[in-house]
């Protein structure tokens, strides 16, 4: 059995390639954008670069360059178009994906959060807004390291802990706690961990069962039963409560 694992060197360079912790190059795409409407400017004056598409073609290949921050996405690109795109970036480049929306849009969003997307630009785009949002990204990015309550994960070293304490996983348990972790209390969806780890299995679900199943264990032996939650049909999800629950180690 082959399982794929993506490389962390790209993320990790294009952090330390970044020439200020406070430099934010976003990539928007939105078919219906109005380049009259002053927005690209207005975001200069907020310290966002903000570089607009109207395909998602174009939008891959734009946020594939060094320093991209994150990409936003309008509900306007129609399903299954917009799920699609939210996947690959989040899968293929590891880049938070914003997704910009109107109020009746609320019923045409499931697909896309499900594959990943975080649901929180307001239409009519706002520029004072919208800068704060994608600064206050990035500023959470800095460092690299994921906290879900006492639970602490180093991507660059592949090194987990819990109230500082280390807890023994492999490579690929580290992989499928590291995504849980970085969407807690959100549905990871199966297909994400098996089109990455195992696309050319025979039985990828099978094989995801189990390392959710070791996983499970190595937590349970810390007293966090229930921290990974299986959602029957689409995922598992990361509690936070059971970590947050567990503000002290054991003696």
């Amino acid at each position: 059995m082959t399982v794929t694992l993506p490389p962390r060197g790209a993320s990790t360079q294009r952090e330390a390639t970044v020439p200020s912790p406070r430099t934010v190059r976003a990539v928007l795409v939105d078919p219906s954008f109005n380049a009259d409407e002053g927005l690209v400017t207005a975001m200069r004056e907020h310290g966002v670069t903000l570089e607009p598409v109207d395909d998602p073609l174009r939008g891959l290949a734009r946020a594939s360059l060094a320093h991209t921050s994150a990409v936003v996405v309008s509900a306007a690109l129609p399903d299954p178009m917009l799920s699609a795109f939210v996947a690959v970036v989040r899968d293929e480049l590891d880049l938070p994906v914003l997704l910009a929306y109107r109020a009746g849009d609320a019923d045409r969003l499931g697909g896309a959060v499900l594959a990943g997307a975080r649901p929180v630009i307001d239409q009519p785009y706002q520029s004072a807004r919208f800068a704060r949002t994608l600064l206050e990204l990035g500023a959470s990015h800095d460092p690299l390291l994921v906290h879900v309550g006492p639970l602490e994960l180093d991507p660059d070293g592949y090194d987990a802990r819990l109230h500082g304490r280390g807890i023994d996983l492999s490579t690929l348990e580290f992989e499928v706690l590291h995504e849980l972790a970085t969407h807690p209390d959100h549905v990871v969806p199966r297909e994400r961990f098996t089109h990455r780890y195992w696309p050319h299995s025979p039985d990828p679900d099978g094989t995801l069962a189990a390392v959710i199943s070791r996983l499970r264990r190595k937590l349970d032996a810390h007293d966090l039963a229930g921290a990974i939650h299986t959602v029957r049909g689409i995922g598992f999800r990361l509690e936070s409560a059971v970590l947050i629950a567990h503000a002290h180690p054991n003696p």
